[in-house]
């Protein structure tokens, strides 16, 4: 998986993603995927997130599939 700037991505399996504040939350990519020295090797910084968080516990959402979802729920 490559993230892009602007993917829609939720956090798994790591200590941030059992914040209540982060569980389930939709976060913006602010850049594309990197691989930098200092850290893990795959990251990209998220809208709103300080720091770089490592792409191994992001999963990319398709928001697409889910048009029309909101609606035959009703």
């Amino acid at each position: 998986m490559s993230l892009k700037k602007g993917d829609l991505v939720v956090m798994h399996t790591c200590m941030e993603a059992e914040d209540p504040d982060n569980a389930g939350k939709l976060w913006v990519c602010r850049t594309d995927e990197a691989n930098v020295k200092w850290t893990t090797p795959n990251v990209v910084w998220l809208e709103g997130y300080a720091g770089a968080f490592s792409v191994e516990y992001l999963q990319k959402v398709d928001i697409s599939s889910l048009k029309g979802v909101a609606d035959d729920a009703r």
